[in-house]
């Protein structure tokens, strides 16, 4: 179910997941709370002041049906190189390989016209 939930952030807010993937995990879930550890004050504070509860709370709504409090703590003995943090930390994009690229992208977002081609 979390790794679903983080997936779901990531859609949202990009700074969040990076947040949760590098710097968090569940300490513990109730019927009213989930405690979100953070390795240490810094990113306990940016998570808290880019509103990111709020992201991660619908993000868990999205996914579970469920609408739980968030409250993010220190704890310092999350290491964040740990295998589960670093799985999730991989950023592949399954539509990664159908993305326009260079003068395609260009011309779709920009308008822009092939003038000439160079074999340069």
């Amino acid at each position: 179910m979390w790794p679903e939930v983080i997936e779901n952030v990531k859609k949202k807010r990009r700074l969040t997941w990076s947040l949760l993937s590098a710097s968090a995990q569940v300490i513990s879930f109730d019927e009213s709370q989930i405690t979100i550890g953070m390795v240490n004050p810094g990113a306990r504070d940016s998570f808290i002041r880019s509103e990111s509860e709020a992201i991660l709370s619908d993000a868990f709504v999205e996914v579970t049906g469920l609408r739980r409090k968030i409250e993010v703590i220190v704890d310092s003995s999350i290491n964040p190189n740990s295998p589960t943090n670093l799985a999730k930390q991989v950023d592949e994009d399954p539509d990664d390989s159908n993305r326009l690229q260079g003068t395609e992208l260009i011309m779709k977002e920009l308008g822009a016209k092939v003038i000439a081609e160079s074999d340069k």
